[in-house]
């Protein structure tokens, strides 16, 4: 994915900057793309059925977010207290929910002076000019890093894809128990009664044997290529980069590495990724998309896999059987 920021997606961030620098005051009105609205959501079960325990009170959303799409498609034109269920989700992670609207929200846009351009850029920016030039700055290093992302991923795959070998079933064990224990952190180091666990491993059990491949693959590239070995200039470089993220110094930094070796041995495993990566890169042909391109061609694969999903879901079903036999 190429992109490069626009100046109308400039003035989007400098409007969504101002929403929330501003409020919010809530509006007797039928809701409308513009605003935010305060809601209980109850998950409810096939049944359709509230599930026990498990309502989100007074959470707020913002209609006007890409990702919320499915929200203002239920809500929209409603008035507090009116209900509305939404399904969220894809396949056998789908799940409804009953939204209760109780408060309708307008945003309103903080004034543009210099104690805002100041607040909203850490202080780099003093007047529009210099807000927008920070934007811009801002928002293409997260679509550049995006794109270093998504790419790294897809070359992942496709050197995945063209290296089909047995996975030890010990080593998709423990990847899938990795996987389990960020479950738990996200529940709160307990698991709820009705978390099917051999429903996650099974749904889960294909993305762990690709990352054990991965693994293996990685770590054989990383045996074999003479030209992937980290050097002392690789580390100080690293932790310089980091530094700047938290205004620091390279030297105020390095003792947090110095002092725990596993913090150490993570930004070198960090840093021969970057290395591997890169090296890959060299080896794969590559298209370059717009954005638009990018997203249309994401979701078209994203489609086609759900297809998958859901003839592989139908092939575990027990068939129906008629009459006596």
């Amino acid at each position: 994915m190429v992109h490069d920021v626009t100046d109308q997606e400039v003035q989007e961030e400098i409007k969504r900057s101002r929403e929330r620098a501003g409020g919010t005051e809530e509006v007797e009105e039928k809701v409308k793309a513009e605003h935010m609205v305060e809601v209980d959501a109850q998950p409810l079960d096939e049944d359709g059925n509230p599930v026990p325990d498990k309502m989100d009170a007074d959470q707020r959303i913002d209609l006007s977010l890409e990702g919320y799409s499915d929200f203002l498609k239920a809500l929209k034109g409603k008035k507090p207290g009116a209900d509305a269920v939404v399904t969220l989700g894809e396949g056998s992670r789908k799940e409804r929910v009953q939204l209760t609207l109780k408060k309708v929200l307008r945003k309103i846009e903080a004034e543009m002076d210099e104690e805002f351009f100041k607040n909203q850029s850490n202080g780099e920016a003093t007047d529009l000019d210099s807000f927008s030039s920070f934007l811009r700055s801002r928002m293409q290093q997260y679509y550049d890093q995006s794109s270093s992302r998504l790419f790294n991923r897809d070359m992942i795959d496709a050197v995945v894809d063209a290296h089909a070998f047995e996975v030890p079933d010990s080593i998709i064990r423990q990847v899938l128990d990795s996987y389990l224990a960020r479950q738990k952190e996200r529940y709160g180091e307990k698991l709820p009664e009705s978390f099917d666990e051999k429903d996650f491993r099974e749904r889960n059990r294909e993305q762990a044997v690709r990352e054990s491949r991965w693994y293996f693959i990685s770590r054989r590239l990383e045996d074999t290529l003479s030209d992937l070995e980290i050097t002392a200039a690789d580390i100080d470089a690293a932790i310089e980069e980091s530094a700047k993220q938290y205004g620091l110094t390279a030297e105020q930094l390095k003792p947090y590495y110095v002092q725990d070796p596993s913090r150490l041995n993570s930004l070198r495993s960090s840093i021969m990724e970057e290395k591997l990566m890169a090296k890959l890169a060299d080896e794969v042909s590559v298209t370059e998309l717009s954005k638009d391109e990018y997203d249309k061609q994401s979701k078209k694969e994203r489609e086609t896999r759900l297809k998958e999903l859901v003839k592989e879901e139908k092939k575990k079903r027990p068939k129906k059987r008629f009459g006596l036999f």
